[in-house]
């Protein structure tokens, strides 16, 4: 019998105009554990037999045979129990939840109470863009840079490095970074990473962890995984970038894609779902050997070492003598000189602003109308972020 998770209007009226049958086939149930007992020769004679259509295309059916878990039991030594005696009545639509004795991973870094929204905006992107229109990469880089409190990232490819460095370039800049990754396809970061030459391991204001999607159980107890599929930027809980656009080169040169642009009561939506996501991760623990530091190698400074791009000419006169005076570094802050290249009132940095920009300095200013004592907080704050 069907559960009530798997009916779509258990319990509804029948008479009601919209009220939405039950999509819940038995079959698709015995399909699917014939699949992962005795593979896709048997599972087709299934079909043939019971007189129904295939339900899953070849790319299904490929993803379930490579990602098939046996069972924790089948692991264990001196186990004698059965798939038979475990469940008797053959059912696998049953899910029996498993208490963690593990802490919820926390947001250490920090992450900003916002409140007060009034109003949804939403702006459309598509890539490629119409002429004299921001491409969405332009857009995600503008709202990285623009960023204050937190950047928080879903998505199921990371690869671009352009958007890799502007992530770097925010932690540099103090402000917490959080990025979760599609479990199965997190090794494709931690290679370009390695091939930036970036030690993770390293970056303070960084943290990467990755998610997977939800288990389905046979009943013999063998599972598979699905991917993670949402991708979307929040930016100090203010401004969300969705859509089916992922972090990669190919998505910003031959694909086409659509984003939109989320301000308002509708970002409370990403917040609170980012959060239950970040409390299902895992740490992302890069292996041994992807680190491994490399002789004559450019790095991307300030991230991984101070090695400079290029080496320092030849003085072409008298030698300095650095006792005769003391040293800039004796008379300043050293965290202050190290982030100079990062500060937020560089002209060259925010000569061109986007639509969200816009829109988001356009709230800031209504919320800080609307609430004094919030704005003046937030001026404060400002003021302490400018060094």
């Amino acid at each position: 019998m069907a559960r009530r998770s798997q009916s779509s209007s258990q319990g509804d009226n029948p008479l009601d105009p919209n009220y939405l049958p039950p999509h819940y086939k038995e079959y698709y149930r015995l399909a699917l554990d014939v699949l992962t007992e005795e593979g896709k020769e048997s599972y087709q004679r299934f079909l043939a037999e019971e007189a129904a259509p295939d339900f899953l295309c070849n790319s299904e059916v490929d993803h379930i045979i490579q990602n098939l878990q046996k069972p924790q039991y089948a692991n264990q030594e001196g186990s004698t129990d059965t798939a038979g005696d475990n469940d008797m009545d053959g059912s696998s639509g049953t899910y029996w939840p498993m208490n963690s004795d593990l802490a919820v991973p926390e947001l250490d870094l920090g992450w900003p109470m916002v409140f007060g929204f009034r109003g949804t905006e939403v702006t459309t992107l598509v890539q490629p863009p119409p002429p004299d229109n921001p491409s969405i990469k332009e857009e995600a880089r503008r709202m990285i840079r623009a960023a204050q409190q937190v950047v928080a990232i879903v998505m199921d490819i990371f690869t671009d490095v352009d958007l890799l460095f502007e992530v770097l370039d925010a932690a540099a800049r103090r402000v917490p970074v959080y990025i979760l990754l599609d479990e199965m396809n997190s090794q494709l970061f931690l290679d370009t990473a390695a091939k930036c030459r970036v030690n993770l391991n390293y970056v303070e204001f960084l943290r990467v962890r990755t998610v997977s999607g939800p288990t389905y159980y046979c009943r013999t107890g063998m599972s598979f995984k699905g991917h993670v599929k949402e991708k979307f930027l929040l930016v100090d809980c203010m401004v969300v970038l969705s859509g089916n656009y992922s972090f990669m080169w190919s998505f910003e040169k031959i694909h086409r894609s659509i984003a939109h642009i989320f301000q308002g009561e509708l970002v409370a939506s990403f917040d609170e779902e980012f959060r239950i996501l970040f409390a299902q991760s895992e740490p992302l623990v890069p292996p041994a050997n992807v680190l491994a530091k490399a002789e004559n190698t450019f790095a991307m400074t300030p991230f991984v070492n101070n090695m400079p791009f290029f080496p320092k000419k030849a003085p072409l006169m008298f030698q300095r003598d650095d006792n005769l005076f003391p040293s800039f570094m004796d008379r300043v802050d050293p965290d202050r000189y190290f982030l100079s290249n990062f500060r937020r009132d560089d002209m060259l940095r925010h000569t061109v602003e986007g639509s969200a920009m816009r829109m988001y300095k356009k709230v800031e200013m209504e919320n800080s109308q609307m609430d004094p004592v919030r704005g003046f907080l937030r001026s404060k704050q400002l003021e302490l972020d400018a060094f």
